[in-house]
């Protein structure tokens, strides 16, 4: 397995910078239009909105906080096509479709992603992107996805990041009042976070959903789900412990209050843990092997034991550090 060395890793950080007169061309394109029809790096178009980052996205290159995850869908997705069995990926946490497009893109039409995406208007923008790049094997939910099925309410926040569910109180008749239940364990937002609307969404745990749809294995399994990733595993149950998840793609910010007991989850099951190198491409086994020159690490890479070797040597062969 070939390691690469930490002075190589800054060769992909490429930011370039723009032009004074070409932000402000995008900002008027924007304010006109209210969108504008971007074409990524890895040949993906979708539409940016005015709170999706566009200066940023035209700077990088693409619209992502962690291009190494992106980078691992398109290897993973290559390697399982040359088994030539149908891919399925989950998206969870969708947001505005980058992740499901990249999977769409990878699995090149010889399989399926099933998209979670519970805001309506983002719910609204990944069909928009999906239909953009004229792919047709996606499942575009418009449902949170945590430990538990049914009702939620959605807090929508000013800064979009900071949104958070309630769970509702089954046995109570007033979807909208006192009686719905703040489960801590369900954010980890203060009550007093500024919500500039609510939301009624269906809540369903990745248990039921696969047993629903029959699906007992899923290739890919990605998570971004507001720091209640944990809760999304959780509700796997079986599906989880059973290794019936070949690579999960997982948020993970370290020092947050659910990120060791996701971690601690993930190492219980005996999942093989990889963390990302933020936009570099690369892997680490340990933390301590984390490049300080890098940005914090944001997402690991967790490998079932259903996974051969031959092919997880393949995906992660030259990524190590």
């Amino acid at each position: 397995m070939k390691v690469i060395k930490i002075e190589k890793i800054m060769e992909n950080q490429d930011i370039k910078n723009i032009s004074i007169f070409k932000k402000i061309i995008i900002k008027l394109r924007i304010f006109l239009f209210g969108k504008i029809k971007y074409k990524d790096k890895f040949g993906l178009s979708y539409f940016l909105w005015p709170n999706t980052r566009p200066i940023d996205t035209y700077q990088r290159g693409v619209r992502t906080d962690d291009e190494t995850l992106l980078q691992l869908v398109l290897r993973i997705t290559k390697t399982l096509n040359n088994t030539n069995k149908p891919t399925v990926c989950f998206d969870v946490g969708g947001f505005m479709g980058i992740v499901t497009l990249t999977m769409l893109k990878g699995v090149n039409g010889n399989g399926i992603v099933h998209t979670f995406e519970p805001v309506r208007r983002n719910h609204a923008r990944i069909v928009k992107n999906v239909e953009l790049n004229g792919f047709s094997n996606a499942v575009i939910n418009n449902m949170a996805v945590s430990n538990y099925s049914g009702l939620g309410l959605h807090n929508l926040t000013h800064e979009g990041g900071d949104d958070f569910l309630q769970k509702l109180n089954n046995d109570s008749g007033n979807l909208m009042g006192e009686n719905i239940i703040l489960d801590k364990d369900l954010s980890r937002r203060d009550m007093d976070t500024d919500v500039s609307s609510k939301q009624l969404t269906l809540v369903m745990s990745l248990h039921k959903y696969m047993d629903t749809c029959s699906i007992d294995w899923v290739d890919i399994l990605k998570v971004d789900a507001e720091f209640t990733d944990h809760l999304v595993l959780q509700g796997a149950q079986e599906h989880f412990y059973n290794h019936h998840f070949g690579f999960i793609l997982i948020e993970y910010n370290k020092g947050d209050g659910c990120a060791e007991e996701l971690l601690n989850m993930l190492l219980d099951a005996d999942y093989k843990i990889y963390y990302m190198v933020r936009n570099t491409g690369q892997l680490v086994k340990n933390l301590k092997d984390y490049p300080k020159e890098c940005k914090k690490c944001l997402n690991i890479m967790a490998v079932s034991n259903n996974i051969s070797d031959d092919i997880c040597n393949e995906i992660i062969d030259g990524l190590l550090i």
